[in-house]
């Protein structure tokens, strides 16, 4: 499979693991921000970066926002509510590695870190 190229702003990559590593938010899963305030990194990257919060419930970013496709974010989202298919989701966006264990959550430091070095 053919290396897909990574297009995402490096001041808007910045903003988003800054806000991943802030401890300002509190992880949650199934939807950008939770009713109870709880954010998928997903979440974060909204509110990082366009400066406001994402609707509570949805569970998706418009493809292409700040750079990331559907299938990447479906990919980490998958990282981010410890979904056993995220090794699938990541290959079909295009990616060999993937944030955290399989089967297990991976933290927002661990998200964060992918990032830096993959997007």
């Amino acid at each position: 499979m053919a290396k897909k190229t990574r297009v995402m702003d490096p001041k808007e990559k910045a903003l988003w693991v800054r806000g991943l590593l802030s401890g300002k938010y509190k992880q949650g899963t199934g939807a950008l921000r939770t009713e109870d305030g709880k954010y998928c990194c997903l979440g974060v990257a909204q509110e990082c970066i366009a400066g406001t919060k994402p609707p509570a419930h949805k569970a998706f970013l418009r493809s292409g926002r700040f750079g990331l496709s559907h299938d990447l974010q479906v990919a980490l989202a998958e990282a981010n509510d410890g979904g056993e298919d995220r090794v699938s989701f990541f290959k079909k966006a295009g990616f060999n590695t993937y944030p955290g264990r399989y089967g297990s959550k991976a933290s927002f430091k661990t998200i964060a870190n992918w990032i830096k070095k993959n997007l």
